[in-house]
């Protein structure tokens, strides 16, 4: 509920907001993992930040969609299924080469990418507004 109120306050600002929460929250795990109520507290927080960004990614996704808004609909989705495998295939990777306490810098490090990739976008969308304005 969070998160679609933030989508409907400002839709791309509150996205980049909780991919920046989360990249810090998978920060502070590094340190919280090695106490269980620190750590559980922190997964607590790390989902429900995971979970507020979907209402607003759908919505941006829907507000692209001019012309097959039910197609774009499905390929969120879709999008949504290839990042949970990739996110598993990459974990993988990760706990193979490197370690299981890894886990929480190397998310943090890609949703610092999907951050910035996002910041990319906001700040190129609003330099067409102010040149078609």
């Amino acid at each position: 509920m969070i998160g679609g109120k933030l989508a409907d306050w400002k839709l791309l600002p509150s996205i980049l907001g909780i991919y920046l929460a989360t990249a810090i929250i998978l920060t502070v795990f590094t340190l919280t993992m090695y106490h269980p109520v620190t750590a559980v507290l922190t997964i607590i927080l790390w989902g429900a930040a995971s979970f507020a960004v979907m209402p607003g990614m759908q919505v941006r996704v829907m507000n692209l969609a001019q012309s097959a808004p039910a197609l774009a609909s499905t390929a969120s989705h879709s999008a949504g299924n290839l990042g949970n495998a990739a996110g598993a295939f990459i974990g993988g990777l990760v706990i193979t080469h490197l370690s299981l306490s890894s886990l929480p810098w190397v998310g943090a490090v890609l949703v610092s990418l999907a951050f910035l990739l996002g910041m990319a976008c906001y700040i190129y969308e609003r330099r067409a507004a102010a040149v078609s304005a």
